[in-house]
Order: structure tokens, then sequence, then C-alpha cells
């Protein structure tokens, strides 16, 4: 009987499902877990399978996030890419940071971090209009990069507490999901999945996101979950034109202003203050990283950019 005991914390340790019960619990910069209710994420999109996604949490009341990339398996400003996030963010899901490339982010330079931010940020801000406020490395993270993202990016760096396709096949992701289902209502989890592998489509086709909305767990964004805001600033689709690429080097856009333009009543919105000056409301947008281009305040500085 003397091995009873490694016996039994063995056979626990086997039983354990793939999650942590720890709410809301914080690693210096990066949130772990959720306040309230079940966010269930996908990364490294856009995918094949990102219409399909949405399309499942729409038929089921949920939101999920996307966290994106720039140029991880396909570049963003594809044509099929575009309409994808598009189609995603029109209906209500939220459209989040994976950085630019599939980088290692413990091997980046402040200045590399720059780059993997920004180029992303600005490619959403072209497509949709909106910069991501809530990020995701697609790999390790050390904290002091973290708390960069935070302090100089103004981004809610997260990470998760569940890894649904820690399960690694199709049953065994829907195991996952069937272990947050049976806890019920009242547990919150920040659930992280891949949408660029076949087993969480054929996981979804056997039933996982369902066994939670089956529960009465509601599914909601990361901001949503989290109590923030879903992005930094609001503005307008925009106009694709040639520098809609992923090639080539890049160099984040300064933030130098000809002048301070203080905004009147009638300023409502980027697009209306970037035609007095001949600029496009992007522009305006690259130039001032926390003005919120779909309201604007009488008042409000705002940085105009050379033309």
């Amino acid at each position: 009987m003397a091995g009873f005991p490694l016996l039994l914390a063995l056979l626990l340790a086997i039983a354990t499902p793939a999650y942590s019960s720890g709410l809301n619990r914080r690693d210096g910069s990066v949130i772990s877990n959720c306040k309230h209710d079940v966010a269930v994420t996908f990364d490294e999109g856009p995918s094949q399978w990102q219409d399909e996604i949405v399309d499942e949490f729409d038929c089921l009341g949920g939101k999920a996030t996307f966290f994106v990339g720039g140029n991880h398996d396909s570049c963003i400003y594809s044509e099929d890419n575009v309409q994808k996030l598009r189609y995603a963010y029109e209906a209500g899901h939220l459209i989040a940071s994976n950085s630019w490339s599939n980088a290692d982010f413990s091997t980046l330079t402040e200045a590399q971090i720059d780059v993997e931010i920004k180029r992303l940020d600005e490619a959403v801000i072209k497509i949709l209009g909106v910069k991501p406020k809530v990020f995701r490395a697609p790999s390790s993270l050390p904290e002091a990069a973290a708390s960069y993202i935070t302090t100089k990016h103004g981004k809610t760096v997260v990470s998760f507490d569940t890894d649904a396709n820690a399960g690694s096949t199709a049953d065994g992701i829907y195991q996952v999901y069937q272990g947050l289902a049976s806890q019920g209502t009242g547990h919150p989890h920040l659930v992280r999945s891949s949408e660029a592998q076949s087993i969480t489509m054929d996981a979804m086709d056997l039933g996982s996101i369902e066994a939670l909305t089956e529960a009465n767990i509601r599914l909601v964004t990361v901001a949503d979950c989290l109590d923030t805001s879903p992005y930094e600033t609001i503005g307008n689709y925009g106009v694709r034109d040639s520098s809609w690429t992923c090639d080539g080097s890049y160099t984040p856009p300064t933030s130098t202003c000809t002048q301070t333009y203080s905004a009147t009543a009638s300023d409502k919105t980027c697009a209306i203050i970037a035609a007095k000056f001949g600029l496009t409301a992007q522009a305006l947008q690259f130039a001032n990283e926390f003005l919120n281009c779909g309201d604007i305040w009488a008042w409000t500085p705002v940085c105009i950019p050379p033309g």
C-alpha cells in the first residue's frame, strides 16, 4: 500500500483537463484568464476556415476572438483574407493582434518588436479602420517584452488558461471543451485554439463549441470578458492601393506633426479632418495612435502629419 499515494497522484494528473481553475490569473503584464464568462480565441489566422468558425459562433449566439497575423502562412492583404476579416468584424467578433510575422519574441530587440506590432496595426487599420487593442504573441513572450508592449504600444497583452489544441486530436479537443462545460456557469476561462489546424474544425463538427452553449455558458470576446476596450481607435475601411503588400522591408511611421489642429464640434471623424488637409483618414490615424477616429470630441488636439 506504500505506493498507493503515488499511484493516486499519477492518476489525478492524467485525469486533469488542459485548463487551470485560477480566476483572472496574471503573470506580470500578461493576463491569462477572463474576469467572467468564457472567451474562445483562435490564433494563426486568417485561415481557410475562419468564415466557418464565424458561422458556427453566430449560429450558437456567441462571439469569438481572432488573433490574426500579417504574414504568417499567407499575406493579410490578399483579397480572400481581407474578405474574411471584414466578414468576422461585421458579425461583431473581435479582431486582435498575433503580430506581423511568426516571430520568436524572446529573440527580438525593442526595435524589432515595434515592427511586429506597428506593421500589423497598420494593416488592420487599412483593412478594417480599427487598431487592435488586444495582443497575444505567437510563441513564448518574456516578461520584459510583455511589459514593453503594454507600456510602449498600449496593448492589453493576454495568454490563456486553457489550450484546447493540447488535446492533439479532434476527440481530445472535444474532451477539453466537455471538461469546461461540465463546470457550468460561473467559471471564467480564456481558451486558445488554432484556426489553422484542421483538427480544430473536426472537433467543432463533434460539438466542441456547442457543448459550452448547451451548458448555458456565455461565449464572449476577450475584450468583453476583461471589461476592456476592443480597439484603440475606430475609423472606416481603407481603399486598396500599392501599400497593401507584405513584400519588402518596413519602417514604422514616425509621429512628426506639421501642426497640431484643435478639432471643432463638426470634426466628428478622421475622414472629415483629413479632407481639410488633403490627407487620407488612414494617414491621420497612423499619426494619432490613441485617437478614436469614429468619435472625435471638440477641442481634441490632432497631429497633422506631412502630406
